[in-house]
């Protein structure tokens, strides 16, 4: 979705509420910190041609983003909200969205 896109690095405030909202905590597998204590991070790098957007980023922990940026790590979110990690022995785990109760 590019509804809210930036033109920079920095999303504004909406799009960051938005994914605040849509994951509600880490993407990463095993991580719980809450999103709106996480960072606001792009699966492909903005300075790699990963766009400012929803459907290229998401929240991880600090801890979590500097996991991605390690080598053999990989992620690619293949539609907006949905995580694809891939460890460095290949195994991959994907995050869906959150789900909120009604």
């Amino acid at each position: 979705d590019h509804a809210y896109q930036a033109g920079a690095y920095l999303p504004g405030d909406r799009l960051r509420r938005l994914i605040h909202a849509r994951d509600h905590e880490c993407t990463f597998p095993t991580c719980s910190r809450p999103a709106h204590q996480s960072d606001f991070e792009h699966a492909t790098p903005y300075d790699q041609g990963g766009k400012t957007c929803a459907c290229n980023a998401g929240a991880r922990s600090r801890r979590c983003h500097q996991v991605k940026q390690a080598p053999g790590w990989t992620l690619t979110q293949p539609q907006p909200g949905y995580h694809q990690w891939t460890t460095p022995t290949g195994r991959t785990y994907t995050q869906e969205p959150w789900r909120y109760i009604a």
